[in-house]
């Protein structure tokens, strides 16, 4: 029989009972374990998107026999085929897993995974080498002394003998749902939104272990119903949702991780996290581990307030299960203090739709550079009054300036040299260490000020989860600057309940870098407060597709208006001359030979001024360039303003596909093609000035022909008389 306990001091860890310690230190970001799932399935939504076996993302191929499953290669075919997909794959027309559900899917592979491994075991054939650490994790765990694990969403309504389950609880039933005590109702907890967070997953609709042990009778496979019920919840204790960290951290599966919930404990102030690698999970430390610290992990959502955390953890770990950890029990507290009072009842409680409008109303009105600079002027620290109302913008600076009031303080220089330092593992190390006491230091002084205001809604459940759920749609609307605030208000919150390393709170950084780059990119090609809506050289020039117009605007914001006007008078004008040339109308004529030459002069006005403002700010438009690509008919621009772009060797603008910036290119080629534009636009612009002036002439020429007289008369009477006349001595003559 193998041994777990030798198994984790290979790894630098000591079991002792059912905790798991560290037996050598380890530094912040180090992977303490790494384990493959005793079985997993995808998301049956995704099910064509991801190997159903490894979950990885890549080009999939579909078994030819079921046409219900796709792995992305030979190696993961052949082990799901040895463990599950050969009683699973069935010859079908069609892909009858379109509507699977995940919950029972995930009880067969279980079941089918646990009887192949003891049948190759017997026949000492092959068997993937972590599934005996899993496997025999699964089997010791404890059972609940009164059965009361949950199953199918289900309370027993007896008590059990360990391991024993009643013929009645494994069929289809509607009993009544296990619910947390009277005071503290299940509509309160809303579900979990926070991009990382560890939740505890029940089957939502009751599974028929009768069903599932007859289809899997026939392949040698003989689990009683009452054995699959086991097997529910032994799984359903060690289930985890699977997150990718390169989408968003969606769920894109369920996995069962036994080594993980049997040995590392849970705490709501945990120094270790978990993080996925396809179906791979990762403990990493959050913090430095001195040798005898106990590994934790938390299990829950730490956003939610004590009473909620504690029904998610029973409903995991059973009924009597309490948590006994500082952020319950100790200094932190008062952070559930607060929390509490965004719940019914309390000074701080919105309800989801009151606190999405309240949220959205304030990030409108933020402003967070003039605050930002407005908090830089005043040395001293920040404080609130008793009738204080915090709503996410005031929050936000108020946490931020008060447990680090040394980053307002700082000059630019400052934060620069102290930043760069932080290079290298061991510095980063030591910068999270020592980040970590500082802000440990100073959270709890700010939750007990927070707590002397009035109200506080910004730090409530439903503020939260509005703010989630407002900030992905923003992302997906490509609206950056209002992302970015939302962001930088979850930011702040996560920082208070997650420690700084926490996979929570390092995806989220990444979420706010990407916002605040995106915003700054769209506010310096829009232009803050310039919102321009566009109509041959009218349409282009609105369009920001006119390369003349656009640059030379940049030069002079006026210039450019201007110009679109002195457009406007000669399209005016250009109709009243067709309409004249159609019906020789001299008032027509007239006109036009006046507008013509006024056209003549506007054009004129236009190609020199264009090209002088375009030549003595070729560096502004380089620039411009440089950052969003050449102005064309791929490539419109709409900004009227000249960038600003950092001299430092360190800035280079990127392409990023689907930003305002995609287009950026290189100063070489910038200069290349602004020489071959300008070359471009001063011959053809003066070719065309030379006809302009031309057909101007001949329009001139045509009117005054009109106007003196240069045409075809009526006959008058007397000539008609005269001719008839001339007629009749023609006639007499013969």
């Amino acid at each position: 029989m193998i041994s777990l306990k030798d198994y984790f001091e290979d790894l630098g860890l000591g079991v002792n009972g059912r905790t798991l310690v560290a037996l050598k230190p380890f530094p912040a970001g180090t992977t303490l374990l790494e384990q493959s799932p005793l079985t997993q399935v995808p998301l049956p939504s995704i099910r064509r998107q991801r190997c159903n076996y490894c979950l990885r993302r890549a080009a999939l191929q579909c078994c030819g026999r079921c046409r219900s499953a796709y792995f992305c290669s030979n190696t993961c075919f052949r082990n799901a085929w040895l463990h599950y997909h050969h009683v699973l794959c069935e010859p079908l027309e069609y892909d009858t897993y379109t509507n699977v559900d995940a919950d029972r899917w995930l009880l067969e592979r279980a079941a089918l995974t646990l009887h192949s491994h003891a049948r190759l075991n017997k026949h000492n054939s092959h068997s993937p080498s972590h599934l005996k650490y899993a496997i025999q994790a699964l089997e010791v765990h404890p059972q609940p002394d009164d059965g009361s694990a949950i199953i199918n969403n289900t309370a027993p309504t007896s008590t059990k003998a360990p391991g024993t389950v009643s013929k009645a609880s494994s069929e289809p039933s509607a009993l009544t749902p296990t619910l947390p005590p009277v005071d503290h109702p299940p509509s309160v907890w809303l579900p979990t939104t926070t991009p990382g967070a560890i939740t505890t997953s029940c089957p939502s609709v009751p599974i028929d272990f009768d069903a599932v042990s007859e289809m899997m009778a026939p392949f040698d496979c003989p689990f009683t119903a009452d054995e699959l019920s086991v097997v529910q919840e032994q799984i359903s204790l060690s289930r985890f949702d699977i997150l990718d960290p390169e989408q968003h951290m969606d769920k894109v599966g369920y996995g069962v991780y036994p080594l993980t919930t049997l040995y590392i404990q849970h705490s709501c102030r945990p120094n270790t996290g978990a993080t996925y690698r396809q179906d791979k999970q990762c403990l990493v430390t959050l913090e430095d581990i001195a040798p005898g610290d106990i590994i934790t992990i938390s299990y829950v959502d730490l956003t939610l307030p004590k009473q909620a955390r504690m029904d998610d953890l029973r409903l995991r770990f059973g009924p009597d299960y309490d948590c006994v950890c500082s952020r319950c029990q100790g200094e932190f507290a008062c952070l559930d203090t607060l929390l509490e009072r965004g719940q019914v009842g309390g000074s701080n409680y919105l309800r989801l739709d009151q606190a999405t409008t309240v949220l959205e109303e304030d990030i409108k009105q933020w402003r967070i550079l003039d605050t930002v600079k407005q908090g830089m002027d005043d040395a001293a620290l920040p404080t609130t009054p008793d009738d204080a109302t915090l709503h996410p913008s005031d929050f936000t600076h108020f946490v931020s300036r008060s447990v680090a009031p040394d980053i307002f303080l700082e000059g630019t220089d400052a934060v620069v040299t102290r930043h760069l330092g932080i290079n290298t593992l061991e510095t980063f190390s030591a910068f999270a260490k020592e980040a970590r006491k500082e802000f440990a230091k100073g959270t709890i002084p700010v939750v007990q000020a927070l707590l002397q205001c009035k109200s506080v809604p910004a730090f409530s459940v439903n503020m939260i989860r509005a703010a989630e759920v407002a900030l992905r749609q923003l992302m997906d609307q490509q609206e950056w600057v209002e992302a970015a605030k939302y962001a930088t208000y979850l930011f702040v919150v996560y920082r208070l309940v997650y420690p700084p390393l926490h996979p929570v709170c390092s995806f989220h950084t990444i979420i706010l870098a990407k916002t605040c780059w995106n915003s700054m990119i769209q506010l310096e090609l829009a232009g803050i407060d310039h919102k321009l809506i566009y109509l041959i050289d009218v349409a282009t020039g609105f369009l920001g597709i006119n390369a003349a117009i656009v640059y030379s605007g940049q030069a002079a914001s006026a210039w450019y208006y201007i110009n679109l006007l002195f457009t406007v008078l000669v399209c005016v004008g250009g109709v009243m001359g067709m309409f004249g040339s159609c019906f020789s109308s001299r008032k027509f004529a007239k006109t036009f030979s006046v507008v013509v030459w006024v056209n003549c002069t506007l054009t004129m006005l236009k190609y020199v001024i264009c090209l002088a403002l375009m030549i003595s700010h070729r560096y502004d438009i380089t620039r411009s360039c440089l950052r969003s690509g050449f102005i064309g008919f791929s490539n419109s621009q709409s900004s009227i303003t000249p960038a600003i772009i950092p001299n430092s060797p360190y800035y280079a603008p990127v392409r990023f596909p689907g930003t305002l910036n995609a287009h950026a290119t290189s100063e070489g080629d910038c200069e290349a093609s602004l020489k071959a534009f300008l070359i471009t636009f001063g011959v053809v612009g003066l070719v065309i000035q030379i006809l302009q002036f031309y057909f101007a002439t001949v329009v001139s020429a045509y009117a005054s022909r009109l106007r003196n007289g240069a045409r075809h008369h009526r006959l008058h009477d007397q000539q008609i008389k005269d001719f008839e006349e001339s007629r009749y001595h023609m006639s007499t003559v013969y």
